[in-house]
């Protein structure tokens, strides 16, 4: 039997304890400080049993805290920021809320007085009002304003429509005995605008959308277009001369008015002999190819003699087509048929023009166009309102390319009840 040997362990250290020499955790130096002061409590020092309370309060180990998500203490956005800068910034804070409170009072009294004026204007729109100055509240406190500009559109003025009346207000004084919210009126020293007449408006109004209205030159509108008479279109051509009338109104003077009817015959109202009704020179042309029309001339002894041809000229020429054709084919029978006032002759012989084309109706509704009555269908002029206080006069009268515009002015003027 063999004797047994001694089977030696391997000197392997324990793991634990490698670990635990590494560091000396705080439990092995709460142990030794909890076994020093025991041993200074042996030894007898000094020290108080309060003192070692507090330093044992103070040394003991307090895990530290690693969480990220703690919360840290944030600073202002403007904390960084120097006093002058803070202080200008609020400067400018307070200046834009006051700048912002002086607009929106500005816009508030724009709207009431706009209101005010269609009322009292008797107005279908409101008119457009704007108040200038900065700042608005010191004027109305004063209770007086820079200056008001007003514009109202279509305004009515005779028989013509104005398409815009713009006027300026300057030192407004303010009739206010309660304060600014208690306004009952206004007193305009000096006053100055423009008005305008649309020809857009005077062609619809003037014209039934059949005349037209153009500028040419400073003081000159041209009318054309058609004009119903007695069933027939007849082209209208008329000149404008605009002119003021005293310090309160417009004039027209209405000349070169003709109606003329086709390449027949042309009208102009008057008693003059230029004026009436005459033949074109292309009609009066035709009458030396037409022969009947121009027999039917000869045979009435009142347009021989305006013809200035003579009676055995008129015999041969009725007997002989040749003799006639020489007779009305000359040049001198072309100007003086062309004289001719046929509105005289249609009361006379009626059939005579009926053969050379004319319609009887329209030779009754002709005459009846006088030069007056042509005159106040395209009229232009109008006549400033009668302000109930103070003055308001005509400035200047000008055509533009766009219509009549009118310079105003006035002074002493009031709105409401003024101081």
């Amino acid at each position: 039997m063999r004797t047994p040997h001694h089977i030696t362990t391997h000197p392997y250290p324990n793991p634990y304890d490698e670990l635990g020499t590494l560091d000396r955790g705080p439990l092995e130096e709460f142990l030794h400080a909890d076994t020093d002061d025991a041993d200074s409590d042996v030894a007898g020092t000094d020290v108080a049993d309060t003192d070692v309370q507090e330093e044992a309060q103070d040394d003991t180990w307090v895990p530290p805290n690693h969480r990220r998500s703690g919360r840290r203490r944030r600073r202002g956005r403007f904390a960084g920021l120097p006093l002058a800068l803070k202080a200008v910034v609020g400067v400018v804070v307070l200046a834009a809320f006051l700048t912002l409170g002086d607009r929106w009072a500005l816009l508030y009294a724009e709207h009431r007085a706009a209101d005010a004026l269609k009322d009292r204007m008797k107005l279908s729109a409101a008119p457009e009002v704007e108040i200038d100055g900065f700042p608005f509240l010191t004027q109305l406190a004063d209770d007086r304003l820079d200056s008001v500009r007003v514009t109202v559109p279509d305004v009515a003025a005779d028989r013509v429509s104005l398409a815009r009346v713009t006027a300026t207000a300057h030192d407004v004084e303010l009739n206010a005995p309660d304060g600014p919210t208690s306004v009952r009126g206004a007193g305009i020293p000096r006053l100055d605008g423009d008005v305008l007449l649309s020809f857009d408006d005077l062609n619809r109004e003037l014209g039934a959308s059949q005349v037209t209205f153009t500028g040419h030159g400073r003081d000159r509108v041209l009318a054309r277009g058609m004009l119903p008479v007695a069933g027939h279109d007849l082209r209208l051509r008329a000149d404008a001369r605009i002119r003021r009338d005293g310090d309160r109104s417009i004039d027209t003077q209405i000349g070169g008015m003709r109606l003329d009817i086709g390449d027949l015959a042309t009208y102009r109202p008057g008693s003059r002999a230029s004026e009436g009704l005459h033949l074109t020179r292309s009609s009066a042309a035709r009458l030396t190819r037409e022969t009947g029309k121009a027999k039917a001339l000869f045979s009435v002894p009142a347009v021989v003699r305006r013809l200035g041809v003579s009676d055995s000229a008129v015999r041969q020429a009725l007997r002989s087509d040749t003799e006639l054709a020489r007779v009305t084919g000359s040049p001198r029978f072309v100007h003086r048929a062309m004289r001719l006032n046929l509105i005289d002759l249609a009361l006379e012989h009626p059939a005579l023009l009926k053969r050379l084309g004319f319609d009887p109706a329209l030779l009754d509704a002709l005459p009846r166009l006088t030069r007056p009555v042509l005159a106040d269908r395209l009229a232009l002029g109008f006549r400033l309102p009668t302000p109930h206080r103070g003055e308001l006069r005509l400035r200047d009268v000008r055509v533009e390319k766009d219509g009549i515009r009118v310079r105003i002015e006035g002074s002493g003027l009031a709105v409401g009840s003024s101081r």
